[in-house]
């Protein structure tokens, strides 16, 4: 086997078992959760935004969404509007599917991960560079 091939199966191994680490944590708040994804996506090189969530009837939440802030793609109904007054903004979403999500278990009352896509469709950017997203 090639050294680069050999590299690039230590890398995967390395990035699956990190992976599952991250699918094993449990949160006392949904606070909590959030800022680990944050730190968690600026050390990585990307940028995060909400993306949905699931209350009860009661309004209590149950379940929170982060997702890269790349995700989705503008609708079509803005690109084709032909009566602007403004330039329009430039296109920043590109379909990236990464995310996080946690719900709350009852039985603990705590936060715990359900969800990791960490892979992206896009460069990444250093950690240095990322408060510029």
């Amino acid at each position: 086997m090639p050294s680069h091939e050999k590299h690039t199966d230590e890398y995967v191994n390395i990035t699956q078992t990190f992976d599952q680490a991250i699918l094993a944590l449990v949160f006392e708040t949904l606070e909590d959760a959030e800022f680990f994804y944050n730190a968690y996506a600026k050390r990585v090189g990307f940028s995060i935004r909400k993306r949905d969530c699931q209350k009860s009837r009661d309004g209590e939440m149950l379940m929170q969404r982060w997702v890269c802030a790349k995700e989705g793609h503008r609708h079509q109904v803005w690109l084709d509007k032909s009566d602007r007054k403004r330039k329009p903004r430039r296109i920043t979403r590109g379909g990236c599917e990464a995310e996080f999500r946690v719900n709350l278990d009852h039985d603990t009352w705590k936060w715990v991960v359900k969800k990791l896509i960490s892979t992206h469709n896009h460069n990444l950017v250093s950690s240095k560079q990322v408060h510029l997203l």
